[in-house]
């Protein structure tokens, strides 16, 4: 069906696929809508990746690690209610998909983005 260079054929054991897929995306053209909120439009994305991030920081990637005599913990911050931490902030990522909805100024994409209140 397609003919492109896809993990199999780019490089030896596919090592060169993620260095094919970082100059594709430097290479991307970007497309914004000719009506659309050009700022929140480019925003949008953004508030929806930085929450994801920033939740890592409470995730404990492994045992504590013993260098040079001191004991380095594999996580930024121990809480105790990282759970409840995990869970407000990623409730914020949902503004930035319907903030991407609402900037396209595209009806479809509005409603894909649209919650309908509860009652």
């Amino acid at each position: 069906m397609q003919v492109r260079w896809g993990p199999n054929r780019a490089g030896f054991r596919a090592i060169l696929q993620p260095v094919a897929d970082g100059i594709k995306l430097i290479f991307k053209e970007e497309l914004i809508p000719a009506k659309a909120d050009k700022i929140i439009f480019v925003a949008a994305p953004i508030i929806t990746v930085i929450p994801a991030l920033i939740i890592t920081g409470v995730v404990p990637w492994g045992p504590p690690i013993q260098l040079f005599g001191r004991v380095i913990p594999l996580y930024l911050v121990n809480i105790n209610i990282a759970v409840l931490y995990i869970m407000s902030i990623a409730s914020i990522s949902v503004y930035g998909i319907t903030l991407a909805g609402w900037s396209s100024n595209n009806k479809y994409a509005m409603l894909a983005a649209y919650v309908p209140p509860r009652r």
